[in-house]
């Protein structure tokens, strides 16, 4: 990040002398590395939505997504911990309107 502002304020002639004065140190730390689900949980449950139509989906979707606490709680008792992952999925190899939830 400071190499991309330096090289801005070189490319427009003015150099930041008191602006960034010190050293930055950073742990070696990935940003976006993906969280290694498949490692902290052993069992998942995959939620296929699928409809005719767009419309259908829609309140299906808004249907399944208002239950979600509901649906935790007993797996939550019977299985340990639980975490939701509520963004929506698209199956591509089907022709019919479709939402996957894992």
């Amino acid at each position: 990040m400071v190499e991309e502002i330096f090289a801005k304020y070189r490319a427009t002639g003015t150099a930041p002398k008191k602006l960034f004065s010190y050293q930055f140190t950073l742990p070696s730390l990935v940003v976006f590395e993906p969280f290694p689900y498949t490692e902290r949980y052993s069992r998942f449950l995959k939620i296929c939505l699928s409809s005719p139509n767009h419309y259908a989906l829609v309140e299906w979707v808004g249907w399944v997504k208002s239950r979600f606490g509901g649906l935790l709680l007993p797996l939550e008792v019977t299985q340990g911990f639980c975490d939701p992952n509520p963004t929506e999925y698209v199956d591509s190899e089907k022709t019919k309107p479709n939402v996957i939830f894992y």
